[in-house]
């Protein structure tokens, strides 16, 4: 893959990474998105497509997981204070 594609490739995932926090900060309770995420992240880890993915590809999983909770830590700090000022 040349480096225009990749560079390609890597804006599109910012962007969708980007809605997805969108997504994340907007839903009522975030904390059962962390739960959701996290009991994912361990059955998709095994197989892909029926093999066991590469290294480079479950570092890239972690990644991404590890930056999505993150933003779900984030939006459950804020949807608590937003709740403790009510």
């Amino acid at each position: 893959m040349t480096d225009q594609k990749l560079e390609f490739v890597d804006g599109q995932l910012k962007a969708l990474f980007n809605i997805i926090v969108l997504l994340i900060n907007s839903h009522p309770d975030p904390a059962a998105l962390k739960t959701d995420v996290v009991e994912d992240e361990v059955d998709e880890a095994t197989l892909v497509d029926g093999q066991l993915p590469a290294e480079a590809f479950l570092d890239g999983m972690n990644d991404v997981n590890q930056k999505l909770l993150t933003a779900i830590d984030a939006a459950i700090a804020r949807h608590s204070a937003t709740a403790a000022v009510k």
